[in-house]
């Protein structure tokens, strides 16, 4: 009898056994795909809030370039002026900004940095007189389009950035306006997230 309800029991448990091994499989699959639609979507959502909040501060500088000075801007001295106001002489205000936002301010006169919160890091100086990479100067300066990237190297380092045409009253371009947020920031906030997700599923 004894040995009847041991050999029931080792049954029993073989049966949970396979039934566990059989569910085991398709739990492990789904496990792995929801980690990744949920890390994917996820990442594309931060990225596209990322692009979003850069051009919000884009759009914020240019109506703020608005209303500092009447007139047309030109460059005096290496010193980019809006009629008789020296807007380089207010990058004091931008470096404050970028000291608590993370991002970085560049206004160009054409295709050059004239004022801006970017320091090289080889040199520890700003980053004045440095060009725009080409696809930039074909999109915003030759087409008049605003520029988005999530992937653009600058100063070494991958950027998230927005770039817009800075415009004289009767519509000339003479520049653009940069706003960009180095992408490691965000990339090292998304890998931590997956993790957690990763960990639930688990």
């Amino acid at each position: 009898m004894k040995e009847k309800e041991t050999q029931n029991r080792k049954m029993s448990f073989g049966i949970k056994q396979k039934i566990l091994a059989i569910a085991f499989g398709p739990m492990t699959v789904l496990g792995i795909v929801v980690a990744i639609f949920s890390s994917s979507t996820m990442k594309l959502g931060m990225e596209d809030e990322a692009i979003k909040r850069l051009q919000d501060v884009v759009s914020g500088v240019e109506q703020a370039l608005t209303v500092v000075g009447d007139g047309d801007f030109q460059l005096n001295g290496g010193e980019l002026y809006k009629g008789e106001h020296n807007v380089s002489e207010d990058l004091t205000a931008l470096e404050a900004f970028t000291a608590s936002s993370e991002i970085d301010i560049t206004l160009f006169w054409g295709d050059t940095r004239t004022v801006t919160t970017l320091i090289d890091e080889k040199t520890g100086e700003r980053m004045v007189g440095t060009q725009a990479a080409d696809q930039v100067v074909e999109v915003v300066l030759k087409n008049g389009n605003n520029y988005t990237d999530k992937d653009i190297t600058i100063n070494g380092k991958p950027y998230f950035c927005c770039y817009i045409p800075l415009k004289n009253g009767n519509g000339t371009i003479v520049g653009m306006i940069f706003a960009g947020e180095p992408s490691s920031g965000i990339e090292e906030y998304i890998n931590n997230k997956m993790l957690q997700i990763i960990l639930v599923i688990i």
